[in-house]
């Protein structure tokens, strides 16, 4: 179980920032309001998980057993189901004014991490690793025209500019 957690943690992980970072450059405005909350750690999260709202994410696959639902709809036992995230994530049923990004949504909302009896196992250390490494990332102005090169599903490199940031109160503040 350890290994798993290792090994899924990393491409969890990796995915997850590469993304983040990646709508970070396409949005200066949730960048800023990023560095503007970096050490809130349950607003930075917040800003993590909407920044990945707005990526497609792999496709889940599941089989309903007894009881199901999704986002609060049943779903009939040994119907198989395909969530799609990115579309899911974007349902106004789900999610108040899908297109505005609010850190202060509900954290069961997001189905980054899976839902119900298969959620990631890693997902508590995500959400502690994921807005620490996007942190520490802030402390840089990060610009260019992000890439990502991946092998198979999961990235190999995030190819983007770092540079110091010129603004001296972020170590003072962080």
């Amino acid at each position: 179980m350890l290994a798993g957690l290792l090994v899924g943690s990393i491409d969890t992980v990796s995915s997850a920032v590469a993304n983040i970072v990646v709508e970070m450059i396409k949005r200066p405005q949730l960048m800023q309001q990023m560095r503007q909350d970096r050490n809130d750690t349950e607003r930075l999260r917040g800003w993590c998980w909407e920044a990945l709202r707005l990526t497609t994410f792999a496709p889940l696959f599941r089989q309903a057993g007894d009881n199901a639902s999704l986002l609060g709809k049943p779903v009939p036992k040994g119907t198989r189901v395909v969530v799609l995230r990115g579309g899911a994530m974007h349902d106004p049923a789900a999610f108040e004014h899908p297109k505005l990004l609010n850190p202060s949504r509900p954290p069961d909302r997001y189905l980054h991490f899976g839902r119900g009896i298969h959620q990631c196992s890693g997902r508590d250390f995500n959400a502690i690793q994921i807005p620490e490494l996007i942190k520490a990332l802030l402390q840089y102005d990060i610009s260019g025209q992000p890439q990502i090169r991946t092998r198979g599903l999961v990235p190999d490199q995030l190819i983007i500019h770092l540079h110091p940031r010129q603004d001296s109160s972020w170590a003072q503040n962080s």
